[in-house]
């Protein structure tokens, strides 16, 4: 009744858990639960485990202030302030998938980016026209250079899907303000962005008459939306045709099992092309 976060491992072999102020770390089979050791007077918030497994982050409440820990993953004391900034209460940590960055968003609309590297902590995006919990949904792409979020950049309040570059902070505004959109998320070969949008309006009654038919409503208006990241990517959904037949039919480029090996270095996926970005929109 009291579960505040759920946030999976790297590896898959655990979770950490966040409860009335405390975090813990838990698994399956003979792995132990582990307590995460904060300050005595201090309540800890969205916990995750590092990459490596040897760490946890949190947000750390403590006198007033909201800030960043790190902490032993074996439940040793010894945690250790990385921001010194939390003037304003921070809402949630997002990994980045090298486990380098930590995105974080607070109360004021703003985006955080702390570099787990060198302690660095830089603001990359700002909500305008909406303060308190402004971002939605925050994603990383897979080779961990893009984040994708969602939050209102006009006066109409509504959620619009915003694509940000770590290299130079570039931002680019990918969604009307006149529907609702959310929940975005790249594809693994870094092609396509989906999102959700509320963009169907067909009322289920042909009208307002008749019994208790007290006006039009809709209840159905979400549909699953992509954006192409590139200039001249073929949507995948897209119905078949004689075009697609002679790409099938292609040589494929490498053979062996060599090229069906799993990879441990981080994957090399296309550069977002931002020109033009926004009109690739498929449904």
């Amino acid at each position: 009744a009291y579960l505040g976060s759920v946030a999976l491992s790297h590896a898959g072999d655990r979770v950490a858990v966040a409860a009335r102020g405390r975090a813990a770390l838990a698994g399956v089979g003979p792995l132990r639960r582990i307590e995460i050791a904060p300050p005595t007077t201090a309540r800890v918030r969205q916990p995750l485990l590092s990459r490596d497994g040897k760490h946890v982050h949190a947000i750390v409440d403590q006198d007033g202030r909201s800030e960043i820990w790190r902490f032993p993953a074996d439940g040793a004391a010894g945690g250790t302030a990385l921001t010194r900034d939390g003037q304003v209460h921070r809402w949630r940590l997002y990994p980045s998938p090298d486990g380098r960055w930590l995105a974080h968003d607070d109360k004021l609309g703003r985006l955080w980016l702390l570099d787990l590297r060198d302690g660095s902590n830089r603001m990359v995006d700002e909500s305008e026209h909406a303060r308190d919990d402004a971002y939605q949904s925050v994603v990383w792409s897979l080779d961990s250079r893009y984040l994708a979020a969602a939050r209102p950049d006009t006066t109409r309040q509504r959620n619009q899907i915003v694509l940000i570059a770590l290299a130079g902070s570039k931002t680019a505004v990918l969604s009307s303000d006149r529907y609702d959109s959310h929940a975005p998320q790249f594809s693994r070969d870094g092609e396509w962005l989906y999102f959700l949008s509320d963009r169907t309006f067909q009322p289920p009654a042909s009208g307002p008459w008749g019994d208790r038919n007290t006006g039009a409503g809709f209840d159905r208006r979400t549909r699953v939306y992509a954006l192409a990241l590139q200039a001249g990517l073929r949507f995948p959904f897209q119905p078949r045709d004689e075009l697609q037949a002679a790409i099938a039919d292609a040589p494929p480029t490498s053979s062996g099992d060599a090229a069906k090996a799993p990879s441990k270095t981080p994957p090399e996926l296309p550069a977002v092309d931002f020109e033009g970005l926004a009109a690739r929109l498929y449904e």
